[in-house]
């Protein structure tokens, strides 16, 4: 078969090159055979083991006209770089300021074109003045810091500003750095990151910002760094849309507890503005005792494989999102605040969107405030559902009670579905339902001991609910399921039992319309305290 020419344009040059009549054996002596076109690995471009053009600087290869991923590597640390990094820092606010010669190296490493590479030697840095990197709408840009320190000065601004790209690579740590008044001050964190999303504004600092970037891959760390480490934001005017982030992001208070811990990890929203989109899919999330925890509003389709941390003042947060897919996701200790919660969905506070399609496998949290809640979800779609929920309370030691409050409180919740709610340890309730538009409820019991009652149905709930499960010894005076209204409340495969002064089931209307299908009771306690289940199946086991 004929074979046409091929054409190559070379650094504005186009060159022809006729196919190979037969094989050169010396040039086969200097590259490995192949069967199509290609660019040696000297720089010389080749079809059918022919050279057609001799060192050509792979930079600047342009296909058709448009350029390719190059190759170029810059060094920060180049003098010609406006001196280039100096990695004399030694504390907060002590060495020469990076900023600089950071934003000369940019301007080289976005002027050598896509694919090209801004790496960071390693070394502590200081950085006392921002730096805006605009990629300049190109593709496969390499910000590569992994083997050097930042540290930001005590001021308000953000340290690295990213935007207007395609499928991105940032990679950096941040060691201590940003504004911090001493644990004796009445604030020491000057702006609240878990409910501002302009930090730098509102007084806080942020180490990166990024936006208008489509496809980007972060590895990030900080350490006892009094600032937010990233803000995902909007896509300013003309710039790609910002999303598909993936990676892993981590954060510590460090060995030294009594330097600041970090503020928060991250804060992702879209401003006042509808999004519709793929946010993205992080492989890992770990934050050792953050200020403040991640906060996602007003976005579309988060992913969290791996999720585990603890807090200072609150758990993650969802605010008006639309599907969030969690793997595994343990929330520890948020420093024994009795009101906090440890995972929230909530309408956004910003554009009044609701949230849907929570799915999670395993969700995880220990000690003092109260675990899951769900606050008036989107209800044109299903709200949650979730394999397993485990709420862990430590009860009273140490000065201090970790028992919690309610594992899951669901309000306004329609098509919620938990495989299994578990208590363990010292805790109060296991299920609080409220609000008159929740619906088709289901959810599995699992727990003993608890000092409240362990499920409680609010009397304006109307609408379905399914329990199953297996709970025993609730103290005297409480139950293992209270309702409070007409509630048609379907009891299955429900095991119950105590043997003190509490009684199993109360239900406070004579008209309720609670139905006990199958299951059994055991003990000496009395099945109800008050009213009677409309309802018990000859088959339940009563003894």
């Amino acid at each position: 078969m004929l074979r046409l020419p091929t054409l190559l344009l070379l650094n504005g040059v186009a060159f022809a090159a006729t196919p190979a009549i037969a094989r050169d054996p010396v040039r086969a002596d200097r590259f490995e055979h192949v069967d199509h076109d290609s660019l040696g690995i000297s720089g010389q471009a080749r079809t059918h083991d022919s050279v057609v053009a001799p060192q050509v600087a792979t930079d600047a290869l342009k296909v058709r006209g448009r350029p390719v991923l190059g190759l170029r590597e810059i060094n920060a640390g180049d003098p010609q770089y406006a001196g280039g990094v100096i990695p004399d820092c030694t504390g907060v606010g002590v060495g020469t300021d990076a900023g600089p010669a950071l934003r000369a190296a940019a301007a080289a490493w976005v002027a050598a074109g896509p694919g090209a590479v801004l790496r960071v030697p390693a070394g502590r840095y200081r950085l006392a003045t921002a730096i805006d990197l605009n990629l300049n709408g190109q593709a496969g840009m390499v910000f590569d810091a992994s083997d050097a320190t930042f540290t930001p000065d005590r001021t308000a601004f953000r340290a690295l500003d990213f935007h207007n790209g395609l499928q991105a690579v940032i990679k950096a740590r941040f060691v201590e750095g940003g504004p911090f008044g001493g644990w004796a001050a009445k604030q020491p964190y000057p702006v609240d990151y878990g409910a501002v999303a302009d930090a730098v504004e509102a007084g806080g600092q942020e180490a990166i910002r990024v936006s208008g970037i489509t496809g980007y891959s972060v590895d990030l760390t900080a350490e006892n760094y009094a600032g937010r480490l990233l803000r995902v934001a909007r896509a300013r005017s003309g710039e790609p849309t910002t999303g598909g982030i993936k990676g892993v992001i981590r954060t510590s208070r460090g060995r030294d507890l009594s330097r600041p811990r970090v503020g928060q990890s991250l804060f992702t929203d879209n401003g006042k503005n509808p999004f519709t989109g793929y946010w993205g899919h992080l492989d890992g999330l770990h934050n050792d005792f953050d200020a403040y925890a991640p906060v996602w509003r007003d976005v579309n389709d988060v992913a969290i494989s791996y999720l585990d941390g603890a807090y200072a003042y609150n758990g993650p947060s969802l605010q008006g999102v639309g599907v969030f897919k969690g793997g595994i996701i343990y929330v520890g200790d948020i420093d024994s605040n009795a009101r906090n919660v440890h995972f929230d969905v909530s309408p956004s506070p910003v554009t009044g969107r609701l949230s849907s399609r929570l799915s999670i496998n395993q969700l995880t949290m220990l000690n003092a405030g109260n675990g899951l809640r769900i606050e008036t979800p989107d209800p044109s779609a299903r709200a949650a559902d979730i394999r397993q929920v485990t709420m862990v309370g430590s009860g009273p030691g140490k000065g201090a009670d970790l028992s919690f409050g309610n594992a899951a409180t669901l309000n306004n919740a329609k098509g919620v579905l938990i495989g299994a709610l578990v208590g363990e340890g010292y805790g109060g309730s296991l299920l609080a339902v409220t609000g008159a538009a929740s619906d088709d409820v289901r959810v599995g019991l699992y727990a003993k001991g608890l000092s409240g009652n362990f499920t409680f149905i609010a009397p304006e709930v109307t609408g379905r609910v399914q329990l199953s499960g297996r709970m025993s010894d609730p103290i005297p005076g409480r139950s293992v399921l209270t309702v409070g209204g007409n509630t048609p409340v379907r009891l299955d495969n429900l095991d119950v039992s105590a043997s003190n002064g509490a009684s199993l089931i109360n239900v406070a209307s004579a008209s309720n319309r609670v139905r006990w299908v199958s299951g059994s009771k055991s003990g000496t306690a009395p099945l109800y305290a008050d009213k009677p289940p409309a309802y018990v199946a000859p088959a339940v086991e009563l003894p």
